[in-house]
């Protein structure tokens, strides 16, 4: 693999992606399966945490609602960090990048 290829993106690694439905859930037990659902995020997300707009990098985690198991998509490992030191509560994260703007 060259320097900036992760497992997902290098070219022997790649197969075709057949999906008959949308993905929606990232809870699966074929480790196939759960690669070809990050596989197909990296593509659709272009590479890029949606939150921090950086390159997802070698470990993308997946990122889903702990309530429902609905996938939101790929993130960061520092992002999705981030994330969880908020519990995940819009409110806490509002609070916070109000207070990194006023200071």
């Amino acid at each position: 693999m060259k320097a900036r290829e992760s497992r997902i993106t290098a070219p022997h690694y790649q197969k075709e992606i057949v999906t008959a439905e949308p993905i929606t859930t990232y809870r699966t037990r074929n480790t196939q399966d759960r690669f070809l659902l990050i596989r197909a995020l990296v593509e659709k997300q272009d590479g890029r945490c949606p939150v921090c707009q950086e390159d997802l990098g070698t470990k993308p985690v997946l990122d889903s609602d702990a309530e429902t198991g609905k996938l939101r998509g790929l993130l960061c490992p520092p992002c999705r960090l981030g994330l969880e030191g908020f519990v995940f509560d819009p409110a806490r994260m509002r609070r916070a990048a109000k207070y990194v703007e006023m200071n």
